[in-house]
Parts: C-alpha cells; structure tokens; sequence
C-alpha cells in the first residue's frame, strides 16, 4: 500500500476535482462516469442503476472465493460556500501537514477511494479476493437520498444473500474508533401561516393578530420550554434498550467536556451520562429555523402578517414519521400550511451480527484498541430501506474525525486515519472470508 501511495493519491485527487454537487445538478453525470471507469480498471463489473430522479447510482461487484458483503458510499458533496472562507480551491485536494484537505474528502469521496485501495490490496496480498465485494454509490445523499427507496425495492436481487452493508462512516477521535449499529429517523417540516394581506403599522397591534406571536404559541404546542415534545403520543412507541445496548453504552469513551469543545461551546445542556443517552436513545424536536417580521438593519414598527418555522424531530426505533406527521396536522390550526422536506425512518441492528463482529475484531488488530460500537448515532441517513429489505447495514469504519468540518469550508481528514482506514477495511475483507 505505502508502495502505490503516489497512485492513491492521485485518484483521490481526481475524485475530489470534480464538483459533484447534488443540490445543484453540477457534475453528477461526470463523477459517476469517472467511477465507473476507475472501478472498471479494478476489475469490477459496473453498472447505473437509474433513480426516478435522473441521478444514476453507480453499482460494482467484484468476485470473491465466498459469501458477500456489500458497500455503501455516495459521491455527491456539499455546495462549498462560503468560498472566501477557504483557505485552498475546495476542489483541490491538498496535503498539509499531515492532513488532506478537499471538498467531500471527508464526506464521503476519501472512503471511497479507501475501500478501493483495500480491495486492490488484499487482492495483491492474497491473489484474490476472499470475499464477492458488491458496492452501491449513490449521488444524491447530500439532498436526503430520494432515490434510495426505488433504487433498493427495485434491485434486491443485486443484494441477495449478502452477510451485511458497511455503510458510509463512522468516526474517529482521540479515544479511538466509534461505530455505529443504526440511525435515528427524521421528519423534517416546515410550517407557515397568515394572518393579514400584508404586514401593518404597529400603531395596530391591539386589534389585529401578530404572525411572529402566533407562530411562538403554535411552537409551544409542540414542544415545552424543558425540551419535551407535546405532540399526543410522541413518546408512546419509544424502544427501550436492551440489556445489550446498555452494554455497548459504556465503550464510549468521550467525555461531556470533549463533546462541548467539538461543539464550540461553554457547556453543555446536559451533563455525565445524560450526554450520551440522549444522543442515542431520546427522540428530539429541534427548531432549524424561524423568521417572521423585519430582520433587516435598523427598526421597522410593523405587525408582521406572516411566520415561518422549521423543524426537525430526531426519531427512535419504534418511531414513525408519517404517523406523527398524521397526528401533528390533527393539532395545528386549520390555517397553517405544512411543508414535508424528510421522511426517514431509524434503523438498527444486532451487535452479534458477524460483520459487526469482523469490523471490531479489524478495529482493534489496527487501532491497537477496542472500537466505540453505539447502538446508532445521533444523525440520520437512508439506511432503514436497507434493513428493512432484509441486509444488516451499519457504520462499521472509521475516517472523519470531529474537526473534519464536514459540510463546512476547509472539510479535512488526517492522512494517518486515511492510511488506517485502508487497513482496517483490509482486514475485513480478509475476516468476512475466512482468511485472517
């Protein structure tokens, strides 16, 4: 691997050069074809697999002497604004000292060209791979993954019988390695209401209903000033953990103070134990954005006429967002208009599931330690579609670290958990099959 650094490099290089940028429709077709032909050089069979949206997925597969697993990656990337707060071309990939940076290096192009590396790798070492590796690399994660649903429904026989899905990430921070068995799920809406044609003097307060106020009341139906969510309910369908997820709680080693300094802030809400369970386990209502009124520089006396808020509620095995969609409509006043961006349900599986126990076994051989492994992350991703047609699917690996920025300028992985990422995925290949 060392030997072939220049080369791996170099098709990161390639790869983070071309701004694929979902939600501008910018360079999709040119990265997926880019892929093809790079895996294709690999030996792998590739093929598109058409999404309703007109975004292709890039499917590869590479025989193996036993059994499957499958790969999941996307090569779509954020936009990369603000770019004055770059401090090199985001499409650029850039080594420094002892780090790369580059738009998507971290999310998600470094892993790709990673777990590439480790097929060519254990295929060099071993003479041939000891396992079928199948691989799904979609480009429209980055704007909630609208074809995942059809793409997977419609290609099941593609997966068919493999022993579980390394999805994307995972992360790394100065304790280790942390994996995760799940996601949480996610409705993502937006509420909108009137109250008048157009906004009015202030001089009319007293006799005319305020939108800005009105919103803050309808916000408090849903969710008290303590943090806890008011929809009739919400809390009913709540999985307990299990006596092995209590388990797994305490291999996170991150403390309340590491958690606050990644953050950027003083303190956190929460303290000790709470910070994890929460993360993990409690199901949330965050308020993303809310604006109503004069926001501009200066005073305007006006009755604003009209509100906005969005919202995102973080969701629990048992959970589901169209129910409490349902029962959020129940609730509102007739005037308030409901915009529906995410639907995304959580997912989780078993720790005894013999990839996961492959990936642990790789971790530690590796990283010298025993991996994190959370029974799911806080975050949200498409992976339920998988699960639910029957493949295992975890965050099993491990790149970004928490000052990788990710979605943000300057996005950076260390070159060290690049080389070790490698490995560890090397490992696996080689444990799934029976070879180490």
């Amino acid at each position: 691997m060392q030997g072939n650094w220049s080369r791996i490099f170099g098709e990161l290089k390639e790869l983070i050069g071309i701004p694929s940028v979902s939600a501008k429709n910018q360079s999709i077709s040119e990265c997926a074809n880019f892929l093809k032909n790079l895996l294709e050089s690999y030996g792998f069979s590739v093929s598109f697999l058409e999404s309703p949206t007109g975004k292709p997925a890039v499917y590869a597969e590479k025989k193996g002497e036993q059994g499957s697993i499958l790969l999941y990656n996307h090569y779509d990337v954020q936009p990369p604004e603000p770019l004055e707060e770059w401090k090199t071309d985001p499409f650029e990939l850039v080594e420094r000292d002892g780090m790369l940076f580059g738009r998507g290096v971290s999310d998600n192009k470094g892993e790709i060209i990673a777990r590439l590396a480790a097929v060519d790798c254990v295929e060099k070492v071993l003479g041939q791979l000891p396992v079928t590796v199948k691989w799904l690399i979609e480009g429209e994660e980055e704007v909630g993954s609208p074809g995942i649903p059809d793409i997977v429904s419609r290609n099941k026989g593609l997966f068919k019988g493999v022993l579980g899905c390394m999805w994307e990430g995972g992360d790394i921070d100065r304790s280790g390695p942390n994996l995760y068995l799940g996601v949480k799920g996610m409705l993502y809406i937006e509420l909108t209401l009137r109250t008048a044609k157009a906004d009015a003097h202030s001089m009319y307060a007293p006799i005319i209903e305020n939108a800005a106020e009105k919103m803050l009341k309808i916000i408090r139906m849903i969710k008290d000033e303590r943090g806890r969510v008011k929809v009739p309910g919400f809390y009913e369908s709540v999985a307990k953990p299990t006596a092995a997820e209590k388990r797994l709680m305490k291999s996170l080693r991150k403390s309340a103070r590491e958690y606050a300094d990644s953050l950027g802030v003083e303190r956190l809400a929460v303290e000790g134990s709470q910070v994890a369970e929460k993360l993990v386990y409690e199901p949330t209502c965050n308020i993303a954005g809310l604006y109503s009124g004069y926001t501009g520089p200066g005073s305007k006396t006006i009755v604003p006429s009209t509100a906005t808020v969005k919202i995102d509620f973080r969701l629990v095995p048992n959970q589901d967002p169209l129910k409490l969609l349902k029962t959020i409509k129940k609730i509102l006043p007739k005037d308030v208009d409901v915009k529906v961006y995410t639907v995304s349900y959580p997912a989780r599986i078993s720790p005894e599931n013999p990839l996961v126990k492959a990936a642990v076994d790789a971790a530690v051989q590796v990283y010298g330690k025993r991996p994190s492994v959370l029974p799911n992350m806080a975050g949200t991703g498409p992976l339920y579609h998988f699960v639910k047609a029957g493949i295992p699917t975890a965050m099993l690996s491990a790149l970004a670290h928490p000052g990788s920025k990710l979605h943000a300028p300057n996005e950076n992985i260390y070159r060290e958990h690049f080389i070790k990422s490698i490995l560890h995925h090397a490992l696996v290949f080689t444990k799934v099959g029976g070879r180490a």
